[in-house]
């Protein structure tokens, strides 16, 4: 009587499920017929075979829809009756289902990089057959599956209870995490327990150093072509970065002034300073207070090597925006970048990149990425970029190279430029006791990165012995026989140690603009 009631249902079903796959066979035979023709001949060929094996198979699924409608239900029992036999058992049924996973999960890693229109058609139509199959699987093991689901009844509702329990866990955690995300909480934790000491110029609104921690851990960084990233907007109250991803500079100087544009990493950025005491805002004011006003820009972006910001300074010139004068101050994140992934010429964390883009590509090809990928940088070749390793020698030899390429592109656009090698704890002598600090754990954690700071000096000095006209402006001793607290980190310094280099770059800056 079971077999008989599960014969009946099944024969019932066969018109419903030849239906279905004739739909599915529609729409996939649709996709295939809307698909833009290749305009290579013998790929036109292979879409027309393509199209006539979908409308073979389109006319065998009509034809058993049809058989389906007008045949006797004596027929039809007949061939339910086989169907049930032939799925006879849950370990069959079970075998069919894996199957059928497993070959939509191999079809779509296969087509993973073949062109949309030949494999979405494929993957809809193994889909969707792959479903009809297992509802006819279902339906002729219907009896068994159900004793099954009874006799284990008090399993599956622990199950469904546990999982349940797991869902709701997993939904809370999103929902507290964007909440807190929201509220700010953890950026003010974030800066409020950053345990760097700021020493600010007595001007203005001179705030707490926490204060200022909690407002800059606000900050951000979104996509921009070519150099990477830039620092999101931000309106706070010492930190203002404007739509285009600009640190503000405030200045009272004419509208007509000529234009000034810094480029560099976070420490042209003003990392550690309030707006009006970032470095290009400090010169900007030196240069109105001796009667050669300048529009100042910070184009400064945090982690910039040189090469983002020749990147950036091109992108400027390409818009229309010529400045006068343009200054590049770094160095420090070219050699750590060097250092830290023993290749000359790359950005800094340039494996982070490659493992997003990894990980991008696995998420639109379909297949979970449930934890970071951490795969190396050595395991693609960059070498059309780069072809050297991160020992200073070749990381200098990149850094000149960069630097005469920005000078003869910036002379074609009248521009002129410096190149400022800057400061950095490595050369501070005394050091303050909390530099001394910074300067054990950097020993630590970065053995060797001084000693490489030290050869790349010695390099680049060698370099503008050489050759006396070179832009370049050498201020790695500036701090020598200094005293005071000027330095926060391995190299960024606070807002006395901006006016110092500012004082340092005022002299070079007055001579160029004389000589216009």
């Amino acid at each position: 009587m079971l077999a008989s009631d599960t014969h009946d249902r099944l024969a019932r079903s066969l018109f419903a499920f030849a239906l279905l796959a004739w739909l599915v066979a529609t729409a996939a035979c649709a996709q295939l017929l809307l698909a833009p023709p290749s305009p290579d001949a013998l790929f036109a060929q292979l879409r027309l075979v393509v199209l006539a094996g979908a409308g073979v198979l389109w006319l065998l699924c009509g034809a058993a829809m049809v058989w389906a409608w007008r045949a006797p239900a004596a027929r039809l029992n007949a061939l339910a009756a086989r169907l049930a036999a032939a799925l006879d058992g849950l370990p069959r049924v079970t075998l069919l289902l894996a199957s059928a996973f497993v070959a939509n999960v191999a079809l779509r890693s296969a087509l993973r990089d073949v062109a949309p229109p030949v494999a979405q058609p494929l993957l809809f139509w193994l889909a969707g057959w792959s479903l009809v199959g297992a509802f006819v699987a279902l339906t002729a093991a219907w009896q068994p599956l159900q004793a099954w689901l009874n006799a284990t009844r008090a399993v599956w509702m622990t199950l469904g209870l546990g999982v349940s329990l797991l869902a709701v866990l997993l939904v809370s955690a999103w929902a507290v995490n964007g909440l807190v995300a929201a509220s700010g909480v953890n950026d003010a934790l974030r800066g409020g327990l950053d345990y760097r000491s700021l020493d600010f110029l007595p001007e203005g609104d001179v705030p707490s150093a926490a204060a200022f921690w909690q407002e800059q851990a606000k900050t951000r960084v979104r996509w921009l072509p070519y150099s990477y990233w830039t620092v999101t907007p931000l309106d706070g109250q010492f930190i203002h970065v404007d739509a285009r991803g600009v640190r503000a500079t405030p200045l009272n100087v004419p509208d007509d002034a000529p234009t000034l544009a810094f480029f560099g990493g976070s420490t042209v950025w003003g990392e550690g300073a309030r707006d009006g005491y970032t470095l290009p805002a400090l010169v900007g004011k030196r240069l109105a207070a001796a009667g050669t006003p300048y529009r100042v820009v910070n184009y400064g972006q945090t982690g910039y090597v040189l090469t983002q910001d020749m990147l950036l300074f091109q992108m400027r010139l390409l818009n229309g925006d010529v400045p006068q004068l343009a200054v590049f101050y770094g160095g420090f994140n070219d050699l750590l970048a060097g250092y830290s992934q023993d290749i000359a010429g790359v950005t800094l964390q340039e494996f982070q990149r490659m493992n997003d883009a990894e990980a991008g590509r696995a998420l639109r090809s379909g297949q979970p990425v449930l934890a970071p990928y951490a795969l190396p940088l050595a395991r693609e070749s960059i070498a059309l970029v780069t072809p050297d390793d991160g020992a200073p020698a070749h990381v200098m030899a990149r850094y000149v190279a960069l630097v005469e390429m920005i000078e003869r592109l910036a002379a074609a656009y009248g521009v002129r430029v410096l190149f400022v090698w800057q400061p950095s704890i490595v050369f501070k002598q005394p050091l303050a006791p909390s530099e001394a600090a910074i300067y054990v754990r950097m020993r630590q954690e970065r053995a060797g990165f001084a000693e490489r700071y030290q050869e790349a000096d010695a390099l680049l000095r060698a370099y503008v012995a050489t050759r006396p006209d070179a832009p370049i402006l050498l201020l790695n001793d500036l701090f020598v026989g200094d005293e005071r607290a000027i330095f926060y980190d391995l190299i960024h310094v606070t807002e006395v140690g901006n006016a110092a280099i500012a004082d340092a770059l005022l002299p070079t800056l007055s001579r160029f603009v004389a000589a216009r």
